[in-house]
């Protein structure tokens, strides 16, 4: 169990991030019942893995409703195999569309560095 500042360093995020990804749900902690009057907040291993999920999916540009439920899909046991195949195609697709934006755009901007070179 690690606690946010651990979490932090190792998923190279910041605290408030964090916090974020579990306002949001993306991610829960657990407070330590054994230990009376403490605040702090605990974190397995499986949070971190799911942080680097998030970072990896908002990298691409995700919204945090979208990674919601991918993370949904990732690791729901309500979902059937289906309805997470099909949500994953679509997420798929989308991840796709967005790098065919992203093609254009460095082909825009490899266009205006051969225009700069011109008149260098």
């Amino acid at each position: 169990m690690f606690l946010i500042n651990q979490v932090a360093k190792l998923s190279k995020v910041s605290i408030p991030t964090i916090k974020l990804y579990e306002k949001h749900g993306l991610i829960k902690g657990k407070k330590n019942s054994g230990v009376r009057n403490t605040q702090y907040t605990y974190y397995d291993t499986e949070t971190i893995e799911r942080i680097e999920l998030i970072e990896e999916c908002r990298s691409v540009g995700m919204s945090i409703p979208e990674v919601a439920k991918l993370i949904k899909v990732w690791y729901g046991q309500r979902i059937s195999n289906a309805r997470r195949s099909q949500i994953l195609h679509e997420k798929l697709e989308i991840l796709n569309q967005k790098s065919e934006k992203i093609k254009d755009i460095q082909h825009r901007v490899n266009l205006l560095l051969n225009e700069i070179k011109k008149f260098a």
